[in-house]
């Protein structure tokens, strides 16, 4: 009986480290688990498709093939680390729609294009250390929106502009150390993250460490030993104001606009204001950039005084215009000006004297009394 059960226990391990679950023999996979560990490949293999586990560590890869991860459709967990991939070309893991684990540290990557994450929605833990990383473009990590931890040190990254991670609004780490980081005003937003004092500390507490590396009067201090002006950052400065705009009473329940615009490095944030208070009704229309407010329906309570503010945490700048409604309609004002027109029409002025005109001259007035013969 011992001995049978031995054979059925010999015969179970053979099963399932079949060495038929993948394309390559050198790949052996148990249950649900795919290892090509150390086989000597150059190329991703084929492997079995209920997979959750696939184990491609410490091999020769250089490239990954589009398409090659398609019918992977279970899969978790993706180990490509110690192998000498330079680049990640646009949708490099489609297919990958559950995967929640990528581990990429200790290659040669240099670029990675950004679409290259495209499709993993479900990715919570990004391992990229211990590459050669010199730029990522702002849209490369856009549709991760639950990825938890972003592992980027050891690189070669000099400049990591917040628009990067903006999308990231599960984020829960973010590791920056030992890379080339110029601490110029586009580092300024982790100086703030990483102050105790700021709400996204919990965040960004973990590059703390981050130091720069330019310029060289910084070269080697930590990003949070820094002071606020040690960024250069530029103060807010207006360039295009908004108009001052007069309508007449026939042109109630019209649309009315109001642009600001302004330049400053960060980007300023723009605000609006009428009168003094600071408008967030359903009324106005107020762009994403924030330059651009529509007033729509307008009627003479909306009459006054509209402000632009251009903020950031270096300064401020105004700029104001008065919206006028005027109380005489359009026809009103063609009537008079018209009038006005015709009046001036019956005058010609000769040698200083101010000659009445018409079919047949009638008056001749001196130019100084002009003025009195308008007003009657």
């Amino acid at each position: 009986m011992k001995i049978f059960n031995l054979i059925i226990l010999i015969i179970g391990i053979n099963c399932q480290y079949s060495n038929y679950c993948s394309d390559d023999p050198r790949c052996r996979c148990h249950s649900i688990v795919s290892s090509c560990t150390r086989a000597g490949l150059n190329r991703v293999p084929k492997i079995q498709q209920n997979s959750i586990i696939f184990d491609l560590r410490e091999n020769y890869i250089t490239k990954i093939d589009y398409g090659i991860f398609f019918s992977l459709r279970k899969l978790r967990s993706l180990f490509l680390s110690n192998n000498r991939i330079t680049e990640l070309e646009a949708y490099a893991f489609v297919g990958l729609d559950e995967l929640k684990d990528l581990h990429l540290y200790e290659n040669s990557i240099e670029k990675i294009h950004p679409l290259a994450f495209y499709n993993l929605k479900n990715l919570e833990t990004l391992y990229l250390q211990q590459n050669k990383i010199k730029k990522l473009d702002t849209s490369t990590f856009d549709n991760l929106l639950k990825l938890e931890r972003l592992l980027l040190t050891s690189n070669l990254i000099s400049a990591f502009q917040e628009n990067l991670i903006k999308p990231l609004i599960n984020l829960k780490s973010l590791r920056l150390d030992d890379n080339r980081l110029n601490c110029d005003c586009d580092m300024y937003w982790l100086w703030k993250a990483i102050q105790p004092v700021s709400y996204q500390y919990r965040v960004y507490n973990f590059s703390i460490s981050a130091s720069c590396y330019t310029p060289n009067e910084f070269r080697n201090k930590k990003i949070s030993s820094l002071n606020k002006l040690d960024f250069k950052c530029i103060e807010p400065l207006i360039v295009e104001a908004p108009n001052d705009v007069e309508i007449s009473m026939n042109s109630l329940n019209s649309l009315v606009q109001f642009e600001c615009k302004a330049i400053g490095y960060p980007v300023p944030t723009i605000q609006w204001f009428k009168d003094g208070r600071r408008l967030f009704s359903d009324k106005y229309s107020i762009s994403d950039e924030g330059n651009l407010i529509s007033i729509r329906e307008v009627n003479e309570n909306d009459a006054g005084r509209y402000e632009c503010h251009a903020l950031s945490d270096f300064g401020q700048a105004k700029a104001s215009a008065n919206f006028k409604i005027i109380k005489e309609s359009i026809d009103e004002l063609e009537f008079k000006s018209e009038h006005q027109r015709n009046k001036l029409n019956n005058f010609i002025v000769e040698n200083d004297i101010i000659v009445l005109d018409s079919n047949e001259i009638q008056h001749q007035t001196p130019l100084k009394h002009y003025f009195l013969i308008m007003i009657n």
